[in-house]
């Protein structure tokens, strides 16, 4: 799969609408997000997931820019 799919570590911020739940909890786990950007090199297509999200609240595919 390697020679499909390139897979970074991105730092994020995370949203809901214009809304930052940063805000909202000050704790080191809201500081910076790591979320993982998946891109399949055939259709330059992007996927992104946050697997500390996930584990908290369900939430494993997220938006990015």
């Amino acid at each position: 799969m390697d020679d499909r799919y390139t897979v970074e570590h991105v730092i994020g911020k995370l949203y809901i609408g214009r809304w930052s739940l940063h805000t909202m909890f000050h704790g080191p786990f809201w500081k910076d997000h790591d979320i993982v950007r998946i891109t399949d090199r055939r259709n330059g297509q992007r996927v992104y997931v946050d697997p500390a999200l996930f584990d908290v609240v369900g939430i494993g595919r997220v938006t990015g820019p």
